[in-house]
């Protein structure tokens, strides 16, 4: 009964983190390490892209927003035990951890980069280059309201996780948030990528990752889902994440 409860809750209300994490999202990201694929695949329908850049063959993903779900975490942590070979106390002592952490507030990952543009002719979508944006940015939350009705954004609380810059855009995009505190005791690798090396002070590209949240508002529940925003001195982005995913 308290099995069954607590997986209707998980449905009713998709922002808790319950006593244990949610079997469904355990199991999918249990399959996503079974067919070999990244961790990063576990992400779905709580990662956000914000911004693309041309690395001279093709455009790809380089500025994302990340809901620390409790569906999200529960997928890692599947994805983890899977391949780890977890016992039930480890996959128990990270989710303790995770409620610690994430209980009560939502908390999102914000990456943002600034690039070199390597075709001057090709219009960019993402960050061409704006290094001022790395220093001054402002992150902003707000529930999803009737269709049409602009959402009113409230700042969030956000810090700085990790910073890098480097020459190569390659490198300097080199950041693994989930192994930085406060995260790496929830969703830190044991066999993960090995560390990126120091990179170069005087690149030209540049990553920066923040960790924001909020306290949860009481209503959000009543909303189909919510917003966040990424405002700096020359672009704004924005995320629209669901409460319940279709």
């Amino acid at each position: 009964m308290v099995v069954v409860a607590f997986a209707l809750l998980s449905i009713l209300r998709p922002v808790d983190f319950g006593p244990a994490p949610i079997a469904a999202e355990l199991r999918r990201g249990e399959a996503i390490a079974a067919k070999g694929k990244g961790i990063e695949r576990t992400l779905l329908e709580d990662r956000v892209a914000v911004g693309r850049w041309f690395d001279g063959r093709s455009k790809r993903d380089v500025e994302e927003i990340v809901w620390l779900s409790p569906r999200m975490v529960s997928r890692w942590l599947g994805y983890l035990r899977r391949r780890e070979g977890w016992t039930d106390a480890e996959l128990d002592g990270r989710w303790a951890a995770a409620r610690v952490a994430l209980s009560g507030k939502l908390s999102f990952v914000v990456r943002l980069a600034s690039l070199p543009r390597l075709d001057p002719l090709l219009e960019e979508d993402g960050p061409p280059g704006a290094p001022e944006e790395m220093d001054s940015i402002r992150i902003s939350f707000a529930p999803l309201g009737a269709k049409g009705q602009p959402p009113s954004y409230e700042p969030l609380a956000a810090t700085v996780l990790a910073h890098r810059q480097d020459r190569e855009p390659a490198e300097a995009l080199k950041i693994a948030w989930h192994q930085t505190a406060p995260l790496a005791p929830i969703l830190g690798e044991e066999f993960g990528p090995p560390e990126a090396g120091e990179g170069y002070e005087f690149g030209e590209s540049r990553s920066t990752v923040w960790l924001a949240s909020c306290p949860l508002p009481t209503d959000l529940w009543t909303h189909p889902g919510f917003a966040v925003q990424v405002a700096g001195a020359r672009r704004t982005r924005a995320a629209h994440f669901r409460l319940h995913p279709r």
